[in-house]
């Protein structure tokens, strides 16, 4: 019986397995892809270290971020009504990394740093009738209904390193697939400042000044799970696929203020929340598009290898301000929940000795 079971799965198994052969290092090019567990471009009688560096060009954008809503009059917020979110700009980051390769073992080992940051500013001048409500101020705190000016400043603070293992095998001749399991600590730090102006307040002073600054920083370690896929086209190029699932143990710090200046008097402070500190866990995903080349020269001792691509990497539930509604229960509050993405091109230049 069992026989039986293994003759009719060998015809199965056989479609995914080829045999081993070694590359032709005497070629400067190395067209055939090597069937083992050392993956498709595999230095021969080098160190296997692995030196890469990346330049990283994104933009950033983030949920629940809407801070005015521009009407046209003072007491509908839904004749001719616009909402206005500030954005980011579009900005250069970059990702260093070092490996290596483990003798015998068969595996890789890999080091790598992520940087990015991004700042965005923009503002809005209005004349009657049309007015500006804001979406941050506390209900009636400022005794202000509307405003005619607003100004936005967005600031975003990307840090990750991952330490992990990876090991690389070709199931076919023209597929390269890596699986990945790294430990993985993120810092996430953003700065929101919004300033309104030029609205009605108390006792019939107008508001010279509504500055709502808010912070939204977030740390958090876990493990990071991922598969890398490399599809080969010929003499060298390639199309890859990767993705990553990571799972971190959270700390959110948040804090909120809003002080208003009338005309005429110093300035008041309505809300001051200073201490929100808790733990939440988080899931992120990281999904990464595009093409490569690969060359192999000294008689097959060193390897280069570039690529570019497109990689979205999107953190769920990020924004985590709070909204207060309420005027006669300054308690209640609405929580945000917004997921941040981080996308744009990415271009790599790897190079093993």
């Amino acid at each position: 019986m069992n026989k039986f079971l293994l003759s009719l799965a060998l015809p199965v198994l056989s479609l995914f397995a080829e045999p081993i052969q070694q590359p032709d290092y005497s070629d400067p090019r190395v067209k055939y892809i090597p069937v083992d567990l050392h993956g498709m471009y595999q230095v021969h009688d080098a160190y296997g270290v692995t030196l890469s560096g990346s330049a990283l060009f994104w933009k950033a954008y983030e949920e629940g971020l809407d801070y005015v809503i521009q009407n046209v009059g003072t007491t509908a917020v839904n004749n001719n009504g616009s909402v206005k979110r500030p954005s980011f700009d579009w900005s250069w980051g970059s990702r260093i990394s070092l490996g290596y390769e483990v003798p015998r073992e068969k595996m890789d080992l890999d080091l790598s740093w992520t940087w990015y940051t991004s700042s965005g500013t923009e503002s809005l001048n209005v004349t009657s009738p049309t007015t500006l409500f804001s979406v941050w101020s506390i209900p009636n705190g400022a005794g202000n209904a509307y405003e005619y000016n607003s100004k936005s400043h967005t600031h975003l603070v990307f840090n990750r390193i991952d330490l992990g293992v990876s090991g690389t095998f070709a199931p076919r001749s023209f597929l390269e697939l890596t699986p990945i399991v790294d430990l993985s600590a993120l810092w996430i730090h953003q700065n929101f400042d919004f300033n309104l102006s030029g609205g009605p307040g108390i006792n019939g002073l107008s508001v010279v000044d509504d500055k709502i600054a808010m912070k939204n920083n977030f740390f958090g370690i876990g493990p990071k799970f991922g598969i890398n896929t490399l599809w080969n086209i010929g003499w060298g190029f390639g199309f890859f696929g990767n993705f990553n699932l990571s799972l971190l143990y959270g700390f959110f710090d948040i804090s909120q203020k809003e002080t208003v200046t009338f005309n005429g008097t110093g300035p008041n402070t309505y809300l001051d929340l200073e201490s929100n500190f808790y733990h939440d866990p988080r899931m992120n995903f990281d999904l990464m598009l595009g093409l490569s080349w690969d060359w192999m020269f000294a008689a097959g001792k060193y390897h280069l290898h570039f690529d570019a691509g497109w990689e979205n990497s999107i953190f769920l539930g990020q924004n985590q301000l709070m909204r207060f509604t309420n005027a006669t229960y300054p308690g209640i509050n609405n929580l945000v929940k917004g997921d941040l993405s981080l996308q744009g091109l990415t271009m790599r230049a790897l190079f093993t000795f």
